[in-house]
């Protein structure tokens, strides 16, 4: 049974850090820190954080050593490979790709894939429901720690069997074991979205999933589905245009970029999911439109990260 690693007491602050060495592209961590003033009572204690598991993103030079060979196989370049992520046991790995890596692969678009490195085996999971080709560019996989449930943004209207008429990209979440995937990303009337989702990410026992979509004036929300709820729940209070969402492992804590990187007014937010508890700060000088933001495993940091291997 999945379980949820305690948050430690204090509310989160961020502190506004400059970029690495390592030149362009490296990635940018934001550290998170507890000033001493709590959390409500239910957020203290819980199981061991080793049962909440994060999930690991790859850059080069951590290839496993069987993905390198199987891309060497094929003849691919990893430098075309983006968003590249790992279940914390490494056996499962996600990542987009315009390359053709198996045969049916015929839609000279961008794809996400699954690799299982215990098995050396590897999978397009961005398929249509009838098994055919997806008809509509998939990508920004992430994968959850146990390595079970995969989210990804897709342009295909013929993933699932359940009618897609609204023509935007739409956030799917496709359930490893169960070989099932479903759209996500629904209005909170329950009804198709007019409007574009992206930058998806998942977490938690309960199998929290946060995206953000663009609304018809053009700001972004953030929105969340927890598998619980019927309708989409909107996170944030819809006072400036959010971003990039981002989940602890526990799906307690919930990061997402407020306004545009590099403005002076840009932040970075952190809300408590139960208590509602929040506090912001500059947003790092090092945020690119092409930056994935993701928790690392201890929760302690928020790391801004291109979504290419390079």
């Amino acid at each position: 049974m999945r379980g949820i690693a305690p948050v430690a007491g204090g509310r989160p602050a961020l502190l506004h850090p400059e970029r690495p060495s390592g030149g362009h592209g490296a990635p940018t961590e934001v550290a998170v820190s507890r000033n001493g003033e709590p959390f409500k009572a239910d957020i203290a204690g819980g199981d061991s954080p080793a049962q909440a598991p994060a999930p690991i993103p790859l850059r080069s030079g951590q290839y496993l050593h069987a993905l390198q060979q199987q891309f060497d196989s094929l003849g691919v370049d990893p430098g075309i490979v983006s968003d590249l992520q790992a279940s914390a046991d490494g056996t499962e790995i996600v990542f987009a790709t315009t390359a053709a890596l198996v045969p049916d692969d015929d839609n000279n678009q961008s794809d996400v894939y699954r690799y299982r490195s215990d098995k050396g085996r590897l999978y397009l999971l961005s398929r249509a429901w009838d098994g055919g080709t997806a008809n509509g560019a998939s990508d920004q996989p992430r994968i959850d720690g146990w390595g079970e449930y995969v989210v990804f943004r897709s342009a295909a209207d013929n993933l699932t069997d359940r009618p897609d008429a609204n023509q935007v990209d739409d956030i799917y979440l496709a359930d490893l074991l169960g070989g099932i995937t479903e759209r996500i990303s629904w209005a909170e009337s329950g009804e198709e979205t007019g409007t574009p989702s992206a930058h998806p990410d998942l977490s938690g026992e309960e199998l929290v999933v946060v995206y953000d979509r663009e609304d018809a004036t053009g700001q972004h929300g953030i929105y969340a589905d927890d598998r619980t709820a019927v309708l989409a729940q909107r996170q944030d209070p819809g006072d400036c245009d959010a971003r990039h969402p981002a989940l602890s492992a526990n799906a307690r804590l919930l990061a997402y970029v407020c306004g545009e990187p590099g403005d002076l007014d840009c932040s970075v937010r952190f809300i408590e999911r139960k208590s509602g508890i929040f506090t912001a700060a500059e947003c790092p000088n090092a945020i690119e439109d092409n930056y994935r933001t993701y928790f690392d495993a201890l929760g302690d940091r928020l790391i801004f990260a291109p979504i290419d291997p390079q």
